[in-house]
């Protein structure tokens, strides 16, 4: 997911041309949530990226760092493992 405290039409406006090619959600956040979760996740810097499983972050930080491909292997393992059929 991408967030911007950018206004909804000027994100549409600026993602049209390449809406079609997207693989994540874009989202327009408030100016005063975009502060919440740049305070929240020590956002000092654009691009930023942030990994989760099951709601906790496993990595905060610039997405060229080489620990967001590992995180991002690991959040997709735990997709996976998550829709694997149960065995007893």
């Amino acid at each position: 997911m991408s967030m911007s405290n950018e206004p909804a039409t000027k994100l549409q406006h600026y993602y049209a041309k390449v809406l079609d090619q997207l693989k994540h959600t874009v989202v327009s956040v408030s100016a005063d949530t975009w502060e919440t979760i740049g305070s929240e996740f020590q956002v000092n810097g654009i691009p930023f990226a942030a990994v989760f499983i099951d709601s906790e972050p496993i990595f905060t930080g610039h997405p060229a760092q080489p620990e967001f491909a590992q995180a991002l292997a690991k959040a997709n393992q735990a997709i996976q493992d998550a829709k694997a059929p149960a065995t007893e």
